[in-house]
């Protein structure tokens, strides 16, 4: 399970994979979701926390470790 500092802007798994730090709270992260009309990446602790934003639409390397990690 990611761990975070409260000021990273990452959350850091003890397998070394990093995920966005949620804009919300200061406990979870971000995670690939799919919702009605697109893909977005969603705060893991829904429905408490309602963070979220949007996929980033160029194509760096935080976009295709999101994609592979689900």
């Amino acid at each position: 399970m990611p761990s975070r500092e409260r000021t990273a802007s990452e959350a850091t798994c003890s397998c070394g994979k990093k995920f966005p730090a949620c804009p919300i709270c200061s406990d979870g992260w971000l995670v690939e979701r799919a919702g009605r009309y697109s893909r977005f990446l969603g705060c893991v602790r829904y429905p408490k926390c309602s963070g979220k934003a949007k996929l980033p639409t160029d194509n760096n390397e935080s976009t295709e470790t999101i994609a592979n990690d689900i």
